[in-house]
C-alpha cells in the first residue's frame, strides 16, 4: 500500500475498505459523504487556523485530514469497534499515530489528546455545520497554550474560523440531503 498522507489519499484507503467490507449499500451511501464532508471541513479548519494564527502552533495537516476521513472505519467491521478499525488501518500499513485517530470518539475523554485528534473530533462536528462550544473551549486552551498567543485573541480567531467551517457544513448539508 502506497503511503497516506492526506485526506484525498485517506479517502481512496477508506472507498477500498468499504468495497472489501461488501458494506450495506445504505451504510456506505451515508457514511462516505459524512467522511468526505470530515475531510473539507479538516481542511478548511486547519487552513483557517494556520492562515489566521500563523507557524505556531504547529499543527499536522495532513493527519487531521487523514483521522477526519478514517475516524469511522471501525464501523467497517463486525460488530462495529474502533479498536479493530485501527488494527485494519495497522494492518495496510498505516503508522500508529494515523491509525490511532480512528480511536477519537465524540463526547470521550478530550484530555491527553494530541491537538490533531482534537481538531478530527472538531472537523467532524463542524462538517454537520453544529457547533461544540465545550470541546471548542478545549480545542482554544490548547492553541492559545502551544502559540504564545492570548487566549483571548486565539478565542477570537479560532471562533471566526469555526464558525466558516460549521457555515459551509450546514450548506454542504442542504445542498447533499434529499428535498
Amino acid at each position: 500500500m502506497s503511503p497516506v498522507h492526506t485526506g484525498a489519499e485517506a479517502l481512496e484507503l477508506l472507498r477500498t475498505l468499504v468495497d472489501e467490507a461488501a458494506a450495506d449499500p445504505a451504510f456506505v451511501q451515508a457514511f462516505v459523504p459524512r467522511c468526505e464532508g470530515a475531510v473539507e471541513a479538516a481542511v478548511a479548519l486547519t487552513d483557517g487556523l494556520r492562515r489566521r494564527l500563523g507557524p505556531r502552533p504547529p499543527i499536522d495537516a495532513g493527519a487531521v485530514q487523514v483521522g477526519a476521513a478514517l475516524r469511522g472505519v471501525g464501523q467497517l467491521v463486525s460488530p462495529p469497534s474502533p479498536a479493530e478499525g485501527r488494527r485494519l488501518l495497522l494492518a495496510r500499513g498505516l503508522p500508529d499515530h494515523l491509525a490511532s485517530l480512528s480511536l477519537t470518539l465524540e463526547g470521550g475523554p478530550r484530555d491527553g489528546l494530541a491537538i490533531e485528534a482534537l481538531l478530527v473530533v472538531l472537523a467532524e462536528v463542524l462538517a454537520t455545520g453544529e457547533r461544540d462550544p465545550a470541546l471548542e473551549a478545549h480545542v482554544v486552551e490548547r492553541l492559545a497554550r502551544a502559540s504564545g498567543h492570548a487566549r483571548w485573541r486565539v478565542n477570537e480567531i479560532a471562533d471566526s474560523v469555526f464558525e466558516a467551517v460549521a457555515t459551509r457544513g450546514r450548506e454542504r448539508h442542504r445542498r447533499d440531503s434529499p428535498a
